[in-house]
């Protein structure tokens, strides 16, 4: 896993295939969760599972997730 530092540096610079490497290995981590869980994980699930110090971290990253198609929300605002 690379790290949130090396993460947001990447990203400033604009480097879409760290960007979309990142995301995917962000998007197998919570599909691995649900596949082991049968449920998709809440957002502080989602924080520990990427080692990410916010829940703000994890509603951004879940809304540009959501934003590209790969998962939807509920009216609740919970993951499916």
């Amino acid at each position: 896993l690379v790290s949130r530092k090396a993460f947001l540096l990447h990203s400033c610079s604009n480097s879409s295939n760290f960007t979309r490497d990142i995301m995917k290995e962000y998007k197998d981590k919570i599909l691995k969760f649900y596949r082991e869980n049968k449920r998709m994980p809440v957002y502080e699930e989602v924080m520990r599972l990427l080692g990410f110090k916010s829940k703000n971290s994890v509603y951004k990253l879940i809304n540009k997730l959501v934003k590209e198609g790969i998962f939807e929300k509920d009216s609740r605002g919970h993951i499916i």
